[in-house]
Formats: C-alpha cells, sequence, structure tokens
C-alpha cells in the first residue's frame, strides 16, 4: 500500500466550492484505491495543524499506482487549473 496525503492552503478569495469540486475529480484516476477529502476539524490539542484548508488522503496499491496518478491527464489538469490557487502545498507520502 502507498499512502499520499496532500495538504492545501489556499491564496485569499480563491472559491472554495470551486476548489473542493476541482480537487474530488483525482478519486476518478483508475490507480486510485481509496480517496477522501476534507477540511479541518477544529481541536484544542497543540499537536494538531488546523490552519490548513483542505486535505485529501490518497490511497494506492504501490509506488507506481502513485506515479501513474502524478502523470495521469486529470491530475495534470487539476494542478494547471489550481496551483495559482495554492498559497502553500504539503505533501506526506508513506507504505
Amino acid at each position: 500500500m502507498f499512502v499520499h496525503s496532500v495538504y492545501f492552503w489556499l491564496q485569499e478569495g480563491t472559491d472554495h466550492a470551486a476548489f473542493a469540486a476541482d480537487l474530488a475529480t483525482l478519486a476518478d484516476i483508475p490507480t486510485v484505491k481509496g480517496y477522501h477529502m476534507g477540511t479541518p476539524v477544529p481541536s484544542e490539542r497543540p499537536v494538531v495543524v488546523g490552519d490548513y484548508d483542505y486535505g485529501i488522503t490518497v490511497i494506492f496499491d504501490d509506488k507506481a499506482g502513485h506515479d501513474a496518478y502524478q502523470d495521469d491527464p486529470l491530475h495534470h489538469a487539476f494542478l494547471e487549473k489550481s496551483k495559482p490557487k495554492f498559497a502553500k502545498i504539503q505533501v506526506y507520502d508513506f507504505d
């Protein structure tokens, strides 16, 4: 299993509903075995990071599935449309 978690901080004025709709298209990439998208859950715990706007966790069978996802036209289209909206992005991959 290969887990790809990405956190997005968006530019001021970004249409969040439109961004979320575009982000959801990534679940349609054929090598995706599991996909979850969400927003931060408020927490009083100091170890919880909650200042991002959206997060996704994508599950693949293996690194090859992840690599195919990175090269998929849907992923490229998402990045082309959405990258200007990113104030910051943080990626965590693990197996």
